[in-house]
């Protein structure tokens, strides 16, 4: 038996329960499941199966040649992926020098995602114009609206934990591709 994992799950539990593994009838198999991958996902001993969107590299290959600075802000945490995230970062050649590309991950793995990337979007905007955010969980992208609503955002429509929905309406991408189709029109 094995559990097919689709881009849109969020955890295990959608995964197991096309198995035909429910929380509420096996929660002893779930809570020492979700122990054990919780100590590797938030690690960097997995993240080489990391893998970028189609088209993410070369977007932000192209947006730093046309002058954009670019920060990859994440809600990783330096002591436990930062080594992983920037191993993961080279090995798909997204552009990382530290001044035009850099990573953002959080101090503190008991700081709330949410919060810490709206204060790091919150100080970028008093000094640089315009902001984009590309973000894929709307918690955060709520948080970040609430403290600053001039800065651009668009949603990337992928997995996220289902928590809340978008509250504005975004520009919504599923990836970075462009189609030749695209771009001839």
């Amino acid at each position: 038996m094995q559990a097919e994992i689709r881009r849109s799950d969020w955890g295990l539990r959608e995964p197991l329960a096309r198995l035909g593994l429910h929380e509420h009838e096996h929660r002893e198999f779930f809570e020492s499941v979700h122990a054990h991958w919780a100590l590797g996902f938030f690690s960097n001993d997995y993240l080489d199966r990391d893998f970028p969107l189609p088209g993410a590299v070369d977007f932000v290959k192209n947006g730093i040649e046309a002058g954009a600075d670019v920060l990859y802000l994440t809600g990783r945490d330096t002591a436990r992926m930062q080594a992983g995230t920037v191993k993961s970062l080279s090995a798909h050649g997204f552009p990382n020098d530290g001044v035009r590309a850099r990573l953002g991950l959080k101090p503190d793995r008991r700081l709330d995602d949410a919060e810490f990337k709206a204060e790091i979007i919150a100080d970028l905007a008093l000094n640089h114009r315009p902001i984009w955010l590309f973000e894929n969980e709307p918690v955060n992208i709520n948080a970040v609206l609430r403290r600053t609503p001039h800065v651009g955002i668009v949603f990337i429509d992928t997995c996220h934990s289902g928590l809340e929905e978008v509250k504005t309406a975004l520009a919504k991408i599923p990836h970075f591709e462009i189609s030749r189709r695209e771009l001839d029109t």
